[in-house]
């Protein structure tokens, strides 16, 4: 009987053998053809992103007599626009539209009688006067005073170290700070927080609301605060 386990166990030892023996080219080869794809998926030409540089537009003391007189239209940039600082007191009149960014040197204090309109960001070293309406594809930084005569929009923040004023809305999908005042004859709204000693919406007996996740800082003079506490506004 003995003899018989014996054997038994044997032949199934043979037999597991031959099927291991069996599969394990199978397996070998997978295994190859697993690392070959891999090392040619590494190998490859990665996909070269396209880094597509904007035109920039400088603009300095030659182009402005007080006035702008310079040739290239500012109702149309196709890039970036810079203004150098130091010009003092200087004016465009008409739109000043512009795809990339604008920016501003310390020093100038620009004043625009048409729309400002910009795809990217505003930056601002001084002070920005605006007859009619104020548009930033991106944020607004403002080392001094923005005022408007028209709204004043923004895709993410509004900054400005002194005030912001305009006689239409303010609105920012994100923060709006001031260190003095942020001030609208309508409604004011900020997706994220507002912060600034003072803020007031709307005019002498018409009060309008303000609208923002928390009011930092400060105290309302004229508006309805709303405060929405969700971090959107």
């Amino acid at each position: 009987m003995l003899v018989f386990i014996t054997a038994g166990l044997v032949i199934g030892v043979v037999v597991f053998a031959l099927i291991v023996n069996h599969r394990r080219p199978d397996e070998s080869a997978f295994i190859k053809q697993f690392e070959h794809a891999t090392r040619n998926a590494q190998q490859a030409p990665q996909p070269v992103q396209e880094v597509v540089e904007r035109p920039l537009l400088k603009l300095g003391k030659r182009d402005f007599r007080t006035a702008y007189i310079g040739k290239a239209r500012l109702d149309r940039c196709r890039g970036d626009l810079e203004i150098e600082g130091n010009l003092g007191e200087v004016s465009i009149n008409g739109e000043l539209s512009a795809d990339g960014n604008l920016r501003v040197g310390a020093g100038t204090i620009l004043n625009v009688s048409g729309d400002v309109n910009v795809g990217g960001a505003i930056y601002v070293a001084s002070i920005l006067n605006c007859d009619k309406t104020i548009e930033s594809g991106h944020s607004i930084h403002c080392g001094d005073t923005i005022e408007s005569k028209g709204s004043v929009f923004a895709s993410g923040t509004i900054g400005c170290g002194r005030c912001l004023k305009a006689a239409g809305s303010i609105m920012a999908r994100e923060d709006i700070r001031a260190g003095v005042e942020v001030s609208a004859g309508d409604a004011i709204h900020a997706g994220g927080t507002i912060e600034s000693p003072i803020v007031t919406a709307g005019r002498e007996g018409d009060p309008r609301t303000i609208t923002c996740s928390r009011l930092l800082r400060g105290k309302v003079s004229r508006g309805e605060l709303v405060e929405t506490g969700d971090g959107r506004g």
